[in-house]
């Protein structure tokens, strides 16, 4: 399966999306999502087998080659490229 892409360079509906599930408890129990980030934090979802439903990810800046292992092994259901907004 090809994983669709979304570019969000404004604060669309998928910006805000992903701003509710880094500031809203009750959003991320409702959705069953939440929002993880930092090297750590995503190694760890990984370990423990966590879905990733969605990488995010800055258009303006390179990939570190962790990231870039990350999102080609780990594959998921979107990938979304953001502009810092």
């Amino acid at each position: 399966m090809r994983a669709r892409t979304e570019r969000i360079v404004s604060k669309n509906a998928a910006w805000q999306k992903f701003e509710v599930l880094k500031t809203n408890r009750n959003k991320r129990y409702r959705y069953r999502q939440f929002f993880v980030e930092g090297v750590r934090n995503i190694n760890e979802a990984i370990r423990c087998g966590w879905t990733i439903d969605a990488w995010i990810y800055s258009f303006e800046k390179h990939l570190s080659d962790w990231a870039g292992i990350c999102w080609t092994v780990f594959r998921c259901p979107c990938n979304t490229p953001c502009r810092r907004l």
